[in-house]
C-alpha cells in the first residue's frame, strides 16, 4: 500500500555530548583523590589568566590609541576651523 500512515512509531534518536578530550583529567576524578584533577583545573586556570591579561593590554593599547585619534581629529578639526575662519 503506497503512502500509508504507520501510527504508534516514534523513532527517537540518542545524541552523545562527549566533547572533552579523553585524557582530560579536569573532568574526572579516580576513587577518592582529586589531586590531579585539581592540578589539571588550577593548570587551567592560570592558562585562562594569562590569556585574560593579554586580552586587557590589548584593550588598554586599542583605547590608548582611541585616545590619541580623537585629540589628532580635535586637532584638525581646530585647524579646519581657523583656515575656514581667516578666508
Amino acid at each position: 500500500m503506497i503512502g500509508a500512515i504507520v501510527t504508534g512509531y516514534v523513532k527517537r534518536s540518542i545524541q552523545v555530548m562527549d566533547l572533552s578530550r579523553v585524557g582530560d583529567k579536569s573532568r574526572y576524578i579516580l576513587g577518592w583523590d582529586n589531586t590531579s584533577k585539581i592540578k589539571a583545573l588550577e593548570a587551567e586556570l592560570t592558562q585562562i589568566e594569562q590569556q585574560l591579561d593579554k586580552v586587557a593590554a590589548r584593550i588598554r593599547q586599542i583605547e590608548k590609541q582611541q585616545g590619541q585619534q580623537r585629540s589628532r581629529e580635535t586637532w584638525l578639526q581646530d585647524f579646519i576651523l581657523q583656515l575656514l575662519k581667516g578666508r
